[in-house]
């Protein structure tokens, strides 16, 4: 399958520009979000967790300068990871099958080994 890539810098700029202002990202038309700004807006939000996911913990506390530079080489991988898991609880909330499973809010721990991705859920799960 191939999937149309159409990178817009002045686009990126915007999007990264809203999120460091906290401020809501329109689509590029009035006809709403096409693929493209989705995808893009989505590289921006990556880009964003990318940057500041090497150099703090999952809660927030900074880390030594030896392991962020290790951490920096896994994560994509991670964030693809947990991206992957995201759009596996939105499919399963558009198709009326997540209140089944968990609660309207779950925390976890979510680790890539050699065998995949491995999620722990802590807290929201149901059953």
């Amino acid at each position: 399958m191939a999937i149309h890539v159409g990178f817009d810098k002045e686009r990126a700029e915007l999007v990264l520009d809203c999120v460091h202002r906290g401020a809501p990202i329109p689509p590029r038309s009035d006809e709403g979000w096409s693929v493209d700004d989705a995808l893009m807006t989505a590289a921006a939000l990556m880009w964003c967790a990318q940057y500041a996911a090497p150099t703090a913990n999952y809660d927030g506390e900074r880390i030594s300068p030896e392991l962020a530079e290790a951490r920096a080489t896994t994560i994509i991988t991670d964030i693809g990871a947990v991206l992957g898991f995201y759009a596996k609880l939105i499919s399963m909330m558009r198709a009326g099958e997540y209140d089944r499973h968990y609660e309207p809010e779950i925390e976890g721990v979510l680790r890539v080994g050699d065998s995949g991705p491995d999620m722990v859920l802590t807290r929201g799960a149901r059953g």
